[in-house]
């Protein structure tokens, strides 16, 4: 059994991208709960694991204040205002150093911390990405239709990562929410790879059957991303389950085999680099891995 060992895709294909970089992000960065202990080696690479790139970081800041509306009760009409306020906290948090102390406080973004880019135009495309993003959700009829529901009918997601089991394999997933309407039950989930968006249906459906007891075919899909604000997968979309037990089985076996490598090495230099040298230069890590 591997009960206890996160997996999830993001793991996974980091796993895969470099065995160092997922040993840095799993087996030696601190936890939140360390931060600022005594070793600083690894207190700076749990830094450098909260480093997000751009995509990233609009997502992390559009969803929080998606958990006000689902959590804190409030209107999708403060959308706009709430990711600018989230945005400006976040911008001021960089630019005061304020990260250095406190790595979980706001998103901090891997461009600024590699000084990647000019800082006044990286922050003006952002927000304008931001105001964008609100924009086009506030004028889409489905977005719209769905938060007009009443709050009691807002099911927020409490689980830092939401998880279901799949036999004895535990999987972890993103989802922001589920909105009860007309008696369907909408599960909002912030992704940009449409490739698994059959395989996320799939594990909504547990995670709804499970946890909240609703029947599978009153379970609808909806995802989001800043490229396409709004898709909804279509109502008579089944799910093939056993082609996507058979997938994440698959994914899971290849992934525990690697992951089993890692539980006893110590140093990560002991482990190999990743093998594509592009990849590196985007890497959160290259700062403590190339010294």
């Amino acid at each position: 059994m591997n009960n206890g060992i996160l997996f999830s895709f993001s793991r996974n294909a980091m796993l895969q991208r470099c065995m160092r970089e997922y040993f840095l992000h799993t087996n030696y960065a601190y936890g939140e709960y360390e931060t600022g202990a005594a070793d600083r080696e690894r207190n700076h690479v749990h830094l450098l694991k909260q480093l997000k790139n751009k995509s990233l970081f609009k997502s992390a800041i559009m969803q929080q204040s998606m958990r006000k509306i689902f959590v804190d009760g409030m209107m999708v009409s403060d959308l706009k205002s709430s990711v600018l306020h989230d945005f400006y906290l976040a911008k001021d948090c960089m630019l005061l150093g304020e990260y250095e102390n406190d790595h979980l406080q706001h998103p901090l973004l891997q461009s600024f911390y590699y000084e990647e880019e000019n800082f006044a135009d990286m922050f003006t495309d952002l927000q304008n990405d931001l105001t964008d993003w609100c924009k086009r959700l506030l004028e889409n009829d489905l977005f719209m239709h769905l938060f007009r529901e009443d709050p009691h009918n807002f099911y927020p997601v409490t689980d830092d990562v939401p998880s279901v089991f799949v036999g004895e394999l535990e999987i972890h997933f993103p989802m922001c929410g589920i909105i009860k309407s007309n008696n369907d039950y909408y599960c909002l989930n912030f992704s940009n790879n449409a490739d698994f968006y059959s395989c996320q249906a799939f594990l909504h459906l547990l995670y709804c059957q499970h946890k909240l007891h609703i029947s599978p075919e009153r379970v609808r899909h909806v995802f989001i991303n800043e490229n396409e604000p709004l898709r909804l997968l279509n109502n008579d979309f089944e799910v093939d389950i056993s082609k996507e037990i058979e997938y994440l089985a698959e994914l899971a076996g290849a992934y525990f085999n690697l992951h089993n490598e890692l539980q006893n090495l110590t140093d990560p230099f002991s482990i190999p680099a990743c093998g594509d040298k592009d990849l590196c230069s985007i890497c959160r890590f290259r700062e403590f891995c190339r010294g």
